[in-house]
């Protein structure tokens, strides 16, 4: 399934932040993150669905190889560079 494609609304992050224990660690669901663990205390759900902004990660997955040099300013939480 295509989680990127689920209809994602703020406020049903917010409510799974508040039930799930902030130490959990989740499996990322897609992209080549896909499997990689995520503490959910970390940033938003959507970066476990694998669908954080779903179009930019595409691109960078298309354009960075693993012989790309890449200056990931003012991360927040590295997903970007993680994808890599």
């Amino acid at each position: 399934m295509k989680f990127s494609r689920v209809p994602f609304k703020p406020q049903i992050g917010g409510l799974l932040k508040t039930i799930l224990p902030n130490n959990l660690i989740l499996p990322i669901l897609q992209g080549k993150l896909r499997g990689k663990q995520w503490i959910v205390s970390s940033s938003n759900i959507e970066y476990i669905l694998g669908s954080y902004e779903y179009e930019m990660r595409k691109l960078f997955e298309r354009v960075v190889s693993k012989s790309s040099v890449v200056y990931d300013l003012d991360t927040y939480v590295g997903f970007f560079t993680l994808s890599t």
